[in-house]
């Protein structure tokens, strides 16, 4: 079971897919893609990523990251609920 829920959608007029993305967690297990992918929060307050490199960073509402393929990582719990647009690139 997945800790978020998902919705594909397919961006107008392209072949291409994106997901809208809900947390209400920390989620504690690491997570890896084959891919990079670019995250844009719409809503959110004092989330947390934090990459296997000890990096971590505040996702701030509005605001684009890039997390780079194959780099493990995972989301601290902010004070409310988190939703992301992803893409994978």
């Amino acid at each position: 079971m997945k800790p978020y829920i998902e919705e594909k959608l397919q961006k107008h007029g392209t072949s291409e897919w994106y997901f809208i993305r809900t947390f209400n967690d920390t989620i504690d297990e690491w997570f890896r893609e084959d891919f990079s992918q670019r995250i844009q929060v719409f809503r959110g307050e004092d989330w947390r990523v934090e990459q296997s490199d000890n990096k971590t960073f505040v996702l701030e509402q509005g605001k684009q990251y890039t997390i780079p393929k194959k780099c493990f990582h995972r989301i601290k719990k902010g004070n409310d609920t988190l939703v992301l647009r992803v893409e994978f690139i």
